[in-house]
């Protein structure tokens, strides 16, 4: 039973051998042909804790173009933020495979100011009183997550 075991195990590096240049091929002769790879921009919020690091992550949405995945990081801070749950947005270009963005931006999602409302009451029975704005703005990649990456696909 164990040479069998260990003859499936080579059976199995074979294959992936094998797999493997055979994607590497098809890549170089996709390549030579004119194709590019496709790449998206994928924007994540995540949470940051001084003292542990990353409590917390959420991918939201990905876009065709940097400028559009920026835009919308900057016009939508409230919304990412989900009330101060979310402290940072992340935006990582991402390719076919395993390609990760090594220097992706950061944005920091600062409080701005807090508006009493009218008080009102939610589907679950929570209520609310105040409506809190935030804004996004670019940072360099806090210390707790630098050498990360594959925040939104990983």
């Amino acid at each position: 039973m164990i040479r069998k075991l260990v003859n499936l195990s080579k059976l199995a590096k074979a294959l992936r051998s094998w797999k493997k240049k055979l994607y590497a091929k098809m890549y170089t002769t996709l390549l030579r042909l004119g194709f590019r790879p496709l790449h998206i921009y994928v924007l994540t919020t995540v949470s940051l804790d001084k003292e542990w690091g990353s409590k917390r992550s959420r991918c939201w949405a990905w876009f065709a173009t940097k400028e559009d995945a920026i835009e919308s990081a900057l016009r939508s801070a409230d919304f990412y933020s989900e009330c101060g749950y979310y402290t940072h947005v992340v935006i990582e270009k991402n390719g076919i495979g395993w390609r990760y963005d090594m220097k992706p931006l950061w944005f920091e999602l600062r409080r701005l100011k807090e508006t009493k409302i009218e008080p009102y009451e939610c589907e679950d029975g929570s209520t609310g009183e105040f409506h809190i704005d935030y804004e996004a703005v670019e940072v360099s990649a806090p210390p707790q997550a630098k050498n990360i990456v594959g925040w939104g696909i990983g």
